[in-house]
């Protein structure tokens, strides 16, 4: 599931979402990566919200 995918990244050192879907997806076509960041970002503000991730600028971080 991808919120496990996004936790896993973070846990695995990609902080940023250019980071992130560049793990996620690392075959992605170019013209597809701006939506594919979008995703990420729908998933990172959710995490947030649960306080399970922190963003500091545009670095993301799990809450330990």
């Amino acid at each position: 599931d991808r919120e496990r995918q996004v936790l896993e990244a973070l846990d695995g050192g990609a902080a940023t979402i250019p980071a992130i879907v560049a793990r996620l997806y690392p075959d992605l076509q170019p013209a597809l990566v701006a939506m594919a960041g979008e995703s990420v970002l729908a998933h990172l503000v959710m995490l947030e919200g649960e306080a399970r991730v922190t963003r500091d600028g545009a670095a993301w971080r799990l809450t330990r």
